[in-house]
């Protein structure tokens, strides 16, 4: 089904629900749904394995086009809800949170036009504080790598990037290390600045740094040396 499809659907959805004719003035509920995932494609941000959205979008309306919209308030809502919903899957996007629809007013809005602005709410992620996020652009290379000194990977090294590079079996992840004794997402060193710190990500066999296991994030320098299961890298710079 295409886009406009989706949208005449929608519609006829919110037709049903009223069981009439809409008439909710000026504004129409398939420009705020355009609208909508405007402002969400704006807004998309990129991290080393998903692409998040926001998940809290206002609809700034003239007082006189809210009170007419609130009418059909309850038929509107969850129909652009839906729609967006289905746009993100679509897209294959993580939504950062409940979804939240709210129409709001403006005196300095003029009848008959709206904007739509989101914001994130913090709900509960797919791996919470798990990956730093930026607006869509390529991550920065460090000058620091992780070489792989025992393992499967043996002999291997990965360049790390600013910001978090996680460790585990799946593909899309930074730091790729094979074998069952590794979590499908084990940990995360992340790199800030002159800062360099690693956390265990609830990994099924832990993370050690120095021969220590961790159980909070803790420093890294050159040389240091983290065990995870039977491999072993080594910070080097």
């Amino acid at each position: 089904m295409g886009i406009t499809d989706k949208l005449e659907k929608m519609m006829e959805n919110i037709m049903d629900k009223i069981g009439g004719v809409f008439s909710g003035g000026k504004i129409h509920p398939i420009e705020i749904a355009r609208k909508a995932v405007q402002e969400l494609k704006r807004n998309q941000k990129v991290s080393v394995s998903q692409t998040y959205v926001p998940n809290i979008y206002e609809i700034i309306l003239n007082p006189e086009d809210q009170k007419e919209l609130l009418i059909y308030e309850e038929a509107i809502v969850p129909e652009i809800k839906d729609y967006l919903m289905d746009y993100i899957k679509k897209e294959n996007l993580s939504i950062m949170g409940e979804l939240t629809i709210d129409l709001q007013s403006e005196e300095t809005m003029e009848q008959g036009k709206f904007e739509v602005k989101s914001q994130v709410k913090k709900g509960k992620l797919p791996e919470p504080e798990l990956e730093k996020t930026a607006v869509r652009k390529i991550p920065l290379l460090s000058s620091i790598w992780a070489e792989v000194k025992e393992g499967p990977e043996k002999g291997n090294s990965f360049a790390l990037i600013e910001g978090a590079n996680i460790i585990g079996r799946k593909d899309e992840h930074q730091i790729k290390i094979s074998g069952s004794d590794i979590s499908r997402t084990h940990g995360a060193i992340h790199i800030e600045g002159t800062g360099i710190w690693i956390e265990d990500l609830g990994s099924t066999n832990g993370t050690y740094v120095n021969g220590k296991i961790i159980k909070e994030k803790t420093s890294l320098k050159k040389g240091d040396f983290i065990s995870l299961g039977d491999t072993v890298l080594e910070i080097k710079s």
